[in-house]
């Protein structure tokens, strides 16, 4: 069953990756040197993935036991987008604030304890959202729980290569705003 999910995982990732960069090419569709970086960067995607596979880590998931990993998502977001819009810090400083702040837990020698500064950096990358994006603190939230529900699917996908916590940051964000635009 764990096998299943990690595989879902990474394909959902590799999914987004495609219809973002697919996107970004329709876009400018009539440029050939647009088409020529697409084409290059899907094969540099292909042969990445491909050496990826071989790679992801099994690990049963559990929301239940991940509780505190989905509640560091939404920290890290809500944190981050208040320091940078409410109180005008920007969402560099705002992030490298919540950033360093959370690093301060893998003191802690409890391993639960020890997952947080991730997720909450991931969740960080969320609330630097712009506010044309995430328009308040309430989306800003469901995107941090959003956040911190894609880490526990994929946190054994991708182990060691760059670019994870951005991604699922990104994903979390495109799911939010397709969610509330619906709504």
């Amino acid at each position: 069953m764990s096998d299943k999910i990690s595989i879902v995982a990474f394909l959902l990732i590799v999914s987004f990756q495609v219809l973002f960069i697919s996107l970004a090419v329709l876009e400018k569709a009539n440029k050939l040197a647009v088409f020529v970086f697409f084409v290059f960067t899907m094969l540099l995607m292909i042969y990445a993935y491909s050496k990826v596979l071989n790679k992801i880590r099994v690990g049963a998931i559990s929301f239940i036991r991940g509780y505190h990993l989905i509640l560091g998502g939404f920290a890290g977001a809500v944190a981050t987008y208040y320091l940078s819009i409410n109180l005008g810090l920007g969402p560099v400083i705002a992030a490298g604030l919540v950033g360093t702040l959370v690093s301060f837990l893998s003191v802690f020698k409890n391993e639960r304890i020890g997952e947080i500064p991730a997720v909450a950096y991931c969740g960080a990358f969320v609330g630097m959202s712009s506010s044309m994006v995430l328009e308040n603190l309430l989306v800003v939230s469901l995107a941090g729980l959003v956040a911190g529900i894609v880490f526990v699917i994929a946190k054994n996908v991708f182990g060691g290569i760059g670019g994870k916590l951005g991604t699922m940051a990104f994903i979390s964000v495109a799911i939010t705003v397709f969610l509330t635009s619906i709504f």
